[in-house]
């Protein structure tokens, strides 16, 4: 029997698992290396970004919501890598009892031979596995590190944005003691003191965007019972209502700024994401292997942007936490995949040079068979994804002969629309020998009513890289 993988070819059972399994343990190790070099980008850009906001409060609370969320994409890219690294052992068990299924089928003669072979495997297995894993651990914990490293920051971001709110609210009580210091009686205070907050309520004017309306209408509400009793023979009791008023304007005030500095932080975190999700689909080859996913990609980014410019215009914070957890785990994914995506398109672009060089080949294997073609029409099985078969269209006289290449080195030819069932017949019995002798193609179907149009069905392959490209539909299908 023979086996075709990645353009290779042998008769050889445990020569093509072994290229299967070192393929696979490459695309794994591959992936994790691009998510560790992902996430120490993403390290170095936070660092460098975060010197640009001012020490206020709503400076730090942007700096701080900020960062949150990119732990949140560098734990994903960590989850990912050991997401991964785990679906390659299960892969790698399942082969194991596939294996042995079909060992007990092929070895009839010798139960002895049997389990040789079944140990064999087992073993050369367990070394692969071993070896993803060392690999893959070492990923892990340099992604780790870094991960303790921004969660330090937070923390310290976290003290410093304490320490400013608290500050922030002795600055505005000494604004206050300063106009209250020329005042003479607890009556002339208190007018003092509700001139200032009135001067003050136009800094919450945001107050019912940022769902900050109950507050605000509490003090307002304090400066109007002030001002009453100020109108009445209570007077000296319209000094500590104000003073209440005062203090829930500290806080809402300051509130006012966090609200405003967690919604900037967040907004910047996802243009951030969009930004890098449209570098990745610039660098190299990725717009050629990926071009259906890189449009994918490339109109989430537009959702994601439209909606983060939608908070930074509004400040709606009803809206914001309503979206902010879907809206940046959807970013944070779309990024992963791409980092993932991006790790496989050197290997696919490869594959995908090696397939196309054998269309000559396929061309002269035709022609050697039918005569000489009236036309070649080289295209692919879906003409927008170079990375689905390659499809080599030949004419000759009223007969369609289609050849499709794939990825993985295998081939499925189909010839259609023969004058008669017998020409069929006949052109199929020397094809068959023509595809056993140089590739050793060894299946064939022939039908018996000489069809007029293509009707193959093409297998169906799952790699990695497809399971990711299946992601990003379902990611980006939560934003629309």
């Amino acid at each position: 029997m023979s086996y075709h993988f990645r353009g290779r070819s042998t008769h050889d059972a445990a020569e093509y698992r072994r290229w299967r399994a070192e393929a696979e343990a490459q695309d794994v190790i591959a992936a994790a290396n691009a998510s560790r070099a992902e996430a120490s980008s993403l390290r170095q850009r936070l660092q460098d970004l975060n010197r640009q906001y001012d020490n206020d409060v709503r400076g730090l609370a942007r700096r701080q919501a900020r960062t949150e969320q990119q732990q949140q994409q560098q734990r994903h890219l960590l989850d990912q890598v050991s997401q991964r690294q785990e679906e390659f052992e299960r892969l790698t068990e399942r082969r194991q009892e596939e294996l042995a299924s079909e060992l007990h089928e092929a070895i009839d003669e010798s139960e002895t031979r049997l389990q040789e072979e079944i140990n064999e495997a087992r073993a050369e297995a367990t070394r692969q596995v071993a070896a993803v894993r060392q690999e893959v651990q070492v990923v892990r914990q340099e992604m780790q590190d870094g991960f303790e490293t921004v969660d330090m920051r937070i923390t310290t971001v976290r003290d410093e944005l304490q320490k400013k709110t608290t500050a922030l609210k002795a600055e505005i009580d000494q604004e206050r003691k300063a106009r209250l210091a020329k005042e003479a009686d607890r009556i002339a205070e208190a007018t003092a003191l509700i001139d200032w907050l009135d001067d003050r309520l136009g800094d919450l004017r945001d107050s019912d965007s940022l769902d900050l309306n109950i507050e605000v209408v509490r003090i307002q509400e304090g400066v109007r019972n002030a001002r009453q009793k100020l109108a009445d023979k209570d007077k000296e009791r319209a000094l500590p209502i104000v003073d209440n008023a005062f203090s829930d304007y500290q806080t809402a005030y300051v509130e006012s700024e966090r609200r405003k500095g967690v919604i900037d932080g967040v907004t910047d975190h996802v243009l951030e994401s969009t930004a890098r999700l449209r570098e990745l689909i610039g660098e190299g080859a990725f717009a050629t292997v990926f071009a259906e996913e890189g449009e994918r990609l490339l109109a989430a980014a537009e959702l994601l942007d439209k909606r983060a410019d939608s908070w930074h215009a509004s400040y709606n914070w009803h809206i914001f936490k309503n979206e902010r957890n879907q809206t940046v785990a959807a970013a944070n994914a779309l990024v992963a995949a791409a980092v993932e995506l991006q790790s496989a398109v050197p290997n696919l672009t490869r594959r995908i040079q090696e397939r196309d060089a054998k269309i000559e080949d396929i061309a002269n294997a035709v022609t050697d068979l039918m005569g000489a073609a009236d036309g070649f029409e080289a295209t692919f099985a879906n003409p927008k994804d170079p990375k689905s078969p390659r499809l080599l269209r030949t004419r000759i006289g009223h007969a369609t002969v289609d050849a499709y290449l794939h990825l993985d080195g295998g081939f499925d030819v189909e010839a259609y629309g023969f004058q008669s069932a017998g020409d069929c017949q006949r052109m199929q019995e020397r094809m068959q020998r023509k595809l056993q002798h140089v590739w050793h193609v060894d299946a064939a179907e022939t039908s018996h009513d000489n069809p007029q149009s293509a009707t193959i069905s093409l297998p169906h392959s799952a790699e990695r890289w497809q399971a990711v490209s299946s992601e990003i539909g379902s990611i980006a299908s939560v934003l629309s």
